[in-house]
């Protein structure tokens, strides 16, 4: 078993080190910033990193193109900047705050779809809003809230979701 995980990790050693001299020899390459595709090569990404008012990068909840330095610092993000502007963070930060009480009392302090509690899920829960009108919906546990998320909040979308399970669920008890 342990000459297994030896051969694993050498495999991905070699393909990081073929990575990088294939990037050294083609200095010309892509970067995915999370943001948007710029092509770039190591000047233009060190330039993007020592003087970020010269670049700029939308928002994900505005879709503002907006200045590098209209960002937070993010030090685990290739452009160093966090998707989301300084302005639509507190915008979520002041919304959060001045909702959450409100629905702790309301609900009970749990999510709203499942029923877990902020002792139970380990963390804060968080306040859902919807991304096209802004209105505060509930309190949700992060699964439920990211799930909701990465869904796009496509109804639609959540039902052919529920049906491919259901489907799936009767072939796996008959």
């Amino acid at each position: 078993m342990k000459r297994q995980h030896e051969q694993s990790e050498n495999t991905a050693t070699e393909r990081l080190q073929k990575s990088n001299k294939e990037s050294i020899e083609n200095p010309q390459q892509v970067l995915d910033l999370g943001c948007e595709v710029v092509n770039s090569n190591k000047k233009d990404y060190k330039d993007m990193i020592d003087n970020p008012e010269r670049h700029s990068k939308v928002c994900k909840v505005c879709q503002e193109n907006k200045s590098l330095l209209a960002f937070p610092f993010a030090t685990r993000r290739i452009d160093r900047r966090e998707t989301i502007c300084k302005d639509c963070a507190s915008e979520q930060t002041r919304r959060a705050k001045h909702y959450y009480p409100i629905l702790v009392e309301q609900q009970g302090a749990k999510c709203t779809i499942c029923g877990v509690t902020e002792e139970d899920n380990g963390k804060r829960l968080a306040v859902d809003h919807c991304h096209k009108t802004g209105k505060v919906r509930g309190l949700l546990c992060d699964n439920h809230n990211h799930g909701i998320g990465k869904f796009n909040e496509d109804v639609e979308l959540m039902k052919k979701a529920i049906d491919y399970l259901e489907k799936h669920n009767e072939k796996a008890t008959d």
